[in-house]
């Protein structure tokens, strides 16, 4: 019995040790493979993905550059209207006529001087007035429309026979006008009325046969020199909407 016992034993232990040294694809007692079960792969192992893109790239293509962008058109220049420059000369036909010169104080108000001849007798005609712009009319895409109004003082130097005693008549000036300032040149034409008074020929004994009063009638217009500080105005905000219009 005892015999028996230790066949036994050992029996059993050579089936356990035969077992364990059984191959991963030996097959099992019933006939079929043994498959060992399998830890997911090395990450690191595995190979780079390519782009399907730079897979398919032929290598020796030619590598072509992005498109250049548009250049953006170059910003619009600052709309400056009025008195370009300090200086202007220009002349003016009408009642009378004169050749004229104009001093830009700042972009509203000028000193303006005409001398011409005198129209009912032998002489000369001179006017100084000071001048304002008061309003802006209307502007457009070459120019602005102004009205302005002069106050001044008026010379008329007579001379010849028809002095009447007194060859030197003064008298004072108001009057509106308006004025269209170019903004694409130095330049602007105007457009003036203004009554004349004559205080000495409204004294009895001071009195002449000329009238004490007269009317200034004039169209003119001038161009600015570049001499001296600019004395430009930038267009107010309603006239550059009007403008865009």
């Amino acid at each position: 019995m005892v015999a028996r016992h230790r066949l036994g034993i050992a029996l059993a232990w050579l089936a356990s040790t035969s077992a364990h040294a059984r191959p991963a694809d030996a097959p099992s007692p019933d006939g079929e493979p043994v498959v060992e079960p399998q830890g997911p792969p090395d990450a690191a192992a595995e190979p780079p993905a390519h782009d399907s893109a730079d897979a398919t790239a032929d290598p020796d293509a030619a590598v072509v550059p992005d498109a250049p962008l548009p250049a953006l058109p170059p910003a619009a220049p600052e709309i400056r209207i009025g008195e370009q420059f300090r200086l202007g000369l220009g002349v003016a036909i009408g009642f009378p006529p004169s050749a004229t010169v104009r001093y830009a104080v700042d972009p509203r108000r000028a000193v303006a001087v005409h001398l011409g001849p005198t129209m009912v007798t032998t002489g000369l005609h001179l006017r100084v007035q000071y001048e304002q712009r008061i309003a802006d009319l209307r502007a457009w895409s070459f120019g602005q429309l102004s009205l302005t109004w002069q106050i001044g003082a008026v010379v008329a130097l007579i001379f010849g026979q028809d002095t009447q005693g007194r060859p030197v008549r003064p008298g004072i000036t108001t009057g509106i006008g308006v004025e269209l300032a170019f903004g694409v040149a130095p330049a602007a034409v105007f457009a003036e009325i203004a009554p004349v008074v004559y205080p000495l020929d409204l004294v009895p004994s001071l009195r002449t046969a000329f009238l004490p009063a007269g009317l200034t009638v004039v169209v003119g217009g001038r161009w600015y020199l570049d001499v001296g500080r600019r004395a430009a105005r930038p267009v107010a905000d309603d006239a550059l909407r009007r403008i865009s219009r």
